[in-house]
């Protein structure tokens, strides 16, 4: 006979709380650095593309900025992959509650 009086156990974190957990520094990591590298660049006078060498740094600004929005986009998207799966396995298990219990 259980003990009815015995704490209930702690719940471990799903599969998609450990991701969101673990790419939380990452987007914040990314949205530093693009914050940064524009805020460096918003003091350089205004020139278009056209006229800069390939290998000019004005140039690798724009593309690097936009690379890291990029990275932050494959990130957020791969966190909503996780997280439809986890409702999708959910729902085909019976679990809708979030404790992991089976609905009503």
């Amino acid at each position: 006979m259980a003990d009815e009086e015995a704490p209930p156990r702690d719940r471990l974190p799903t599969a998609e709380e450990v991701f969101a957990e673990r790419v939380a520094p990452l987007l914040e990591l990314l949205e530093r650095w693009r914050a940064r590298i524009v805020s460096e660049a918003q003091g350089w006078p205004a020139v278009p593309l056209s006229e800069l060498e390939p290998d000019d740094p004005r140039r690798l600004v724009a593309r690097i900025a936009e690379e890291l929005l990029r990275a932050r986009g494959h990130l957020v998207a791969a966190e909503e992959r996780v997280r439809g799966a986890a409702a999708l396995r959910r729902r085909m298990l019976g679990l809708d509650e979030p404790d992991g219990e089976p609905g009503p």
